[in-house]
């Protein structure tokens, strides 16, 4: 499982900044900021340990869901893309709702909610990371360069594929591979 703070999740804010090294960092620094702020630490330890392992279970999750149906995330029911599905149905009133459930209780749940979505999707991306390294030849596994640096150095910016031979080659005898990856893309993008 990914955790918080990973490769993965690193590598997420980066693509999501466009490379821009200075923007992710400001956005993940907010990120862990609001994860703090809204103790969600402590919600994906009830998640993983504590038994609230389904949404049902999450606080207020019965009646929340029996009020406002929706399906938080499967792994199971996926679209075209292979992505999985969330949905929320709009077919609810929320006059009783809020009549039920304090909105406090609401975000909380949406909270817990958020927090589920991530671990099943950090998961999926785990899962997919590990079919990925099953094709990759174990020579290339077992050089000490992790998947992430391999995925993100296979393509160049303009996203053309770059010999992995040459790259590989080239990473052994130069001084970028005792770089970690934040200052490698800072160099590859100037």
């Amino acid at each position: 499982m990914d955790p918080v703070v990973g490769d993965r999740r690193l590598l997420r804010f980066l693509r999501g900044k466009q490379l821009n090294v200075d923007e992710a960092t400001k956005q993940y620094v907010d990120f862990l900021k609001w994860r703090k702020a809204n103790n969600l630490d402590n919600i994906r330890s009830e998640i993983l340990y504590g038994g609230k392992n389904t949404p049902l279970l999450f606080p207020g999750g019965k009646k929340i869901l029996e009020l406002a149906p929706q399906i938080i995330i499967s792994a199971k029911a996926l679209d075209r893309k292979g992505q999985p599905l969330a949905m929320e149905s709009y077919d609810f009133s929320p006059h009783k709702l809020f009549q039920e459930v304090k909105l406090e209780e609401y975000i909380l749940f949406l909270t817990y909610s958020l927090e589920y979505r991530a671990l099943v999707m950090e998961q999926m991306s785990h899962e997919a990371e590990q079919k990925y390294l099953s094709t990759v030849p174990s020579e290339l596994r077992t050089t000490g360069y992790g998947v992430i640096l391999l995925d993100f150095t296979i393509r160049d910016l303009k996203g053309n594929l770059i010999d992995i031979d040459l790259w590989s080659n080239f990473l052994s005898i130069s001084h970028y591979q005792a770089w970690d990856w934040v200052t490698l893309a800072r160099t590859v993008k100037s």
